[in-house]
C-alpha cells in the first residue's frame, strides 16, 4: 500500500535527536538536516518519526528511509531510497521509468481519498523528475525526483482550505549537505542513548588521569598522520566530564565519524556503549550499513540505557587499576586485563574468561605518565612489535605532538620499510582556558 499506513501508526515510531555540543556548527532550528541520506529540508520543526522501508515496483523492489512529520497543522513525508538489487558499492542512475513506476503505486495507493491525480514534469537546480497533485477530497501534493542514485519524494497532505505555498517552500528548501554537515548530521543521528551518570562514591584513577593527561581536560583530538601515504589518517576525538572520565569518544577515518563511544556509571560499576555510523552506500568509509552494538549484541530500543559492556576495577594503594574485568550484557566475563607496575614500567596482560591469550604489553613511563616504549608480546612471549615514542608538549604538561617510530628490526623487515614513523598531534580543550593549536 506504498507506506500509506505509516501516518496511522506514527505513536509507535520515537525519534532519537541528540546534539553533540562542541562538535556542532550552527544549524537553523527550523532546518532539518539527514545525516542518513545527506540532504536537508526547511521544514519548521524536527521529524516525528524516522523509520526503514521497502517498497516493491513492478520492475525492482526499493529500499531506504521514511522520515515523517505528523504534526496538526503539517503532515508530511521524505522519503530516499535505492535500488536493493544493486550489490556494488556504485549505485545506478535512477531513470525515468522507475520513478514513473514509483509515482503509479503512490497514485493507486491513495486515489480512494486523493483521486484524481496529475504528474506533471518538475525541475529544481540540478534535481529533475515530477510534481504529482491530487485533488480529491484529501488534497495532495508530491515531488519525485532522483539524486545521486537514489529516488527521492517529498509528499505533503493539504488541510481544508490550504493552498500549495507553504509545501512548496518546504520542497524548494530542499538541498545535499556538504561533507561537514553531513558529518555532523550523522554523528547527531547516530550518538548511542544517554548513559546513567551516577559515579561511585569513591572515585577511582580518573581517565585523564590515567591517560597521563594534566588539568581539567574537556576534550582532546588526535589526529595521526603514518608515514605510509596508503594508509588512511585516524582521528579520535575525547571529551571528559569535570571528574576527569571519559563522556564519548568519536572515531573518525579519512575524515568520516565511523564509531561513537559514551560511558557512564552503572551502579558504581563502569558502563560503555558503542554505536557506528551510517553512510550512503558508495560513500569512501570504512564501516557500512549502521549497527548499534552493546558489548557485542545488537542495540535493542526497547532497552534502556543499563545495557552495555560493564567493567570491574581493581585499585592499588595509590588508586591505580591493576586488574579490569569485562562482563556482556548478560553478565558473562568476556576479558580480564591484569595490570602490574615496576617502577616505571606498566605491564599489560589480557586474556579471555577461559584463559586464552589476548594481548601482553609492556610499556615504559616518563616521570609524566606518559609512554616512551612500548614492547608488544606474542603469546610465546617474543617481541611482536616494538616502538618508541618522543614529544612535544604544551604550557600545561600536556603533549600535543606525538612521534612514535619503529625499532624492532624484525618488524621493520616485516613491513619491507627502512624506517616508519607516525606523528600524532593534538588539539586539547581545558574547561577553564582556550584550545591548543594544532601543531603542523
Amino acid at each position: 500500500m506504498f507506506l500509506s499506513r505509516l501516518t496511522e501508526h506514527i505513536a509507535h515510531f520515537a525519534v532519537i535527536l541528540i546534539a553533540v555540543g562542541c562538535l556542532s556548527i550552527p544549524i537553523a532550528a527550523q532546518e532539518y538536516r539527514s545525516g542518513f541520506s545527506g540532504v536537508a529540508l526547511d521544514v519548521g520543526s524536527e521529524p516525528t518519526a524516522r523509520l526503514n522501508a521497502s517498497q516493491p515496483l513492478r520492475s525492482i523492489t526499493m529500499i531506504g528511509a521514511v522520515v515523517i512529520w505528523n504534526q496538526p497543522n503539517l503532515k508530511m513525508r521524505m522519503m530516499v531510497f535505492s535500488n536493493s538489487k544493486t550489490s556494488s558499492l556504485s549505485l545506478p542512475r535512477i531513470s525515468s521509468g522507475i520513478i514513473n513506476e514509483w509515482i503509479d503505486v503512490y497514485a493507486e495507493s491513495i486515489s480512494k481519498a486523493s483521486a484524481p491525480c496529475q504528474r506533471k514534469p518538475w525541475s529544481l537546480n540540478t534535481f529533475k523528475g515530477y510534481q504529482v497533485e491530487c485533488t480529491g477530497q484529501q488534497r495532495t501534493i508530491a515531488r519525485v525526483f532522483s539524486m545521486d542514485g537514489q529516488l527521492v519524494m517529498l509528499d505533503y497532505r493539504l488541510a481544508a482550505g490550504e493552498d500549495t505555498k507553504r509545501a512548496a517552500a518546504i520542497f524548494d528548501s530542499f538541498r545535499l549537505l556538504t561533507r561537514e554537515e553531513r558529518n555532523i548530521a550523522s554523528i547527531q543521528q547516530s550518538m548511542p542513548p544517554k548513559l546513567d551518570q551516577e559515579p561511585p562514591e569513591h572515585l577511582p584513577i580518573s581517565d585523564a588521569a590515567a591517560d597521563g593527561l594534566i588539568g581539567p581536560v574537556r576534550r582532546v583530538k588526535d589526529v595521526s598522520k603514518p608515514s605510509d601515504q596508503h594508509r588512511p589518517v585516524i582521528e579520535t576525538e575525547t571529551s571528559y566530564d569535570r571528574d576527569g572520565f571519559r563522556a564519548s569518544q568519536i572515531r573518525y577515518n579519512g575524515g568520516y565519524a565511523e564509531l561513537i563511544t559514551t560511558w557512564g556509571w552503572l551502579e558504581g560499576r563502569r558502563v560503555d556503549f558503542q554505536s557506528a555510523v551510517h553512510y550512503l552506500p558508495g560513500e569512501r568509509i570504512a564501516m557500512f550499513d549502521r549497527e548499534d552494538v552493546v558489548g557485542g549484541i545488537l542495540y535493542n530500543p526497547e532497552h534502556t540505557s543499563r545495557y552495555g559492556t560493564i567493567y570491574d576495577l581493581e585499585l592499588d594503594r595509590v588508586g591505580r587499576v591493576i586488574k579490569r574485568t569485562r562482563y556482556s550484557v548478560e553478565g558473562s566475563i568476556v576479558t580480564i586485563e591484569n595490570i602490574t607496575f615496576t617502577d616505571n614500567v606498566r605491564r599489560r596482560r589480557l586474556y579471555g574468561a577461559d584463559g586464552t591469550f589476548g594481548s601482553d604489553v609492556e610499556e615504559t613511563l616518563d616521570e609524566r605518565g606518559n609512554v616512551v616504549d612500548r614492547k608488544t608480546f606474542m603469546a610465546n612471549g617474543k617481541v611482536f612489535l616494538h616502538v618508541a615514542y618522543t614529544y612535544v608538549f604544551d604550557d600545561t604538561g600536556n603533549w600535543v605532538k606525538r612521534t612514535e617510530t619503529v625499532v624492532s628490526p624484525s618488524i621493520k623487515r616485516r613491513m619491507n620499510r627502512s624506517k616508519y614513523s607516525e606523528v600524532t598531534t593534538r588539539e586539547i580543550l581545558y574547561y577553564d582556558d582556550k584550545p591548543t593549536k594544532r601543531l603542523s
